[in-house]
């Protein structure tokens, strides 16, 4: 496991993306990340002030039940600005979220995969392996175990 999970971290981008985006794209690196990631949304130029931070990121860590580790925010100060909080899994969970926030209205969007636009078997395969590489996902007797075995 430990073999197979650092091979795809240190060969996913430099060799398995682009087989990937020649054998299911035809070679369209574009349309391939278009559908991992999603197609940027159109921006506009309209200004517009923000909602509260502070009350966003509490927000999401009443969802979650803990607070955000990485904050994302795109637009800052359009119309069409949004945050995204990512949090590490909590309690008995494996997979962490990402939680999409309005940043002008501080409304809640809804959760994305790390993988694609809509969860499926591919993002939750994505999302385990880095707790499949580093054991973190049985508490420390998963982790005493994978350092056991990386020695």
């Amino acid at each position: 496991m430990l073999a197979f999970t650092g091979t795809f971290f240190s060969f996913a981008g430099a060799i398995g993306l682009p087989i990937v985006a020649q054998v299911a794209f035809g070679g369209d690196q574009v349309a391939m990340i278009e559908t991992l990631v999603g197609v940027p949304e159109a921006t506009g130029d309209e200004p517009s002030a923000v909602a509260n931070l502070d009350t966003i990121l509490a927000q999401s860590a009443r969802r979650t039940g803990s607070q955000p580790d990485f904050v994302s925010i795109v637009h800052w100060g359009t119309a069409d600005a949004k945050v995204q909080l990512t949090h590490m899994p909590s309690g008995s969970a494996i997979e962490g979220s990402n939680h999409i926030f309005n940043l002008v209205t501080g409304e809640y969007e809804g959760v994305k995969p790390d993988l694609g636009t809509k969860p499926s078997l591919g993002s939750t395969i994505f999302a385990w392996m880095a707790p499949l590489h580093f054991g973190h996902f049985a508490g420390l007797l998963s982790k005493l175990i994978w350092a056991s075995l990386g020695c």
